[in-house]
């Protein structure tokens, strides 16, 4: 739980940050709204405030900072609309990116930092 503390402690920092200088209960990141808190639970400043862990963390800073991951996450939504008007009532079949867990297997293959000492 360590790195949600050290991302929380970096969103507080920021200074862009609504109410900079209060925060009591939610506290909205200005850039798209949602609670600090779960900004730091998911590991995902939208600015690239975060420490990059690893590849996956380099690759959604890259796609979130050029804006395609707000391109794909529409492109989601557009074909979960379209499965809504093709697919009999009652079926499910509902497409979804998958980043984070993209994310997370990318972080786990090549991660950053230092290396491990072999003893």
């Amino acid at each position: 739980m360590a790195d949600f503390h050290s991302n929380l402690a970096t969103c507080h920092r920021c200074l862009i940050r609504a109410d900079a200088f209060r925060c009591n209960g939610v506290c909205p990141c200005v850039v798209d709204g949602r609670d600090i808190a779960e900004h730091a639970a998911l590991d995902l400043c939208p600015r690239g405030h975060y420490r990059c862990r690893g590849l996956g963390d380099l690759v959604a800073r890259v796609l979130n900072r050029t804006g395609i991951a707000r391109l794909a996450k529409r492109a989601i939504a557009d074909l979960r609309q379209v499965n809504r008007w093709l697919l009999p009532d009652g079926a499910e079949s509902e497409p979804d990116c998958s980043c984070e867990a993209r994310r997370v297997a990318m972080n786990k293959a090549v991660p950053f930092g230092r290396p491990s000492k072999v003893v």
